[in-house]
């Protein structure tokens, strides 16, 4: 499961994401639409931990994903992913 809650970044004057928030059930397909500049591609790094949020926080599987918490991207399999548990949604899965 993938959860994303009242994420905020902004670049200089620009908000790139201004409070999104959405929830992504395992088993599911789910899709991030929006026209240029709406801020999927900003989300996608934040959940992949290669950039930090602003505020808000994001769980994937249960943990939380920050960019202080992740392995290195030449630590092999799993590279990149969260390493910590959180106070993610209640039920979530690893």
């Amino acid at each position: 499961m993938i959860e994303a809650r009242e994420l905020r970044k902004r670049f200089g004057r620009v908000d790139a994401l201004d409070g999104v928030s959405f929830l992504a059930s395992d088993a599911r397909i789910t899709g991030l639409l929006g026209p240029n500049g709406a801020g999927k591609s900003t989300t996608l790094r934040i959940l992949y931990a290669t950039l930090a949020a602003d505020s808000g926080s994001a769980c994937v599987d249960g943990d939380t994903v920050s960019v202080a918490n992740t392995r290195q991207p030449s630590a092999g399999p799993g590279a990149g992913r969260p390493i910590t548990q959180s106070s993610c949604r209640a039920g979530a899965r690893r």
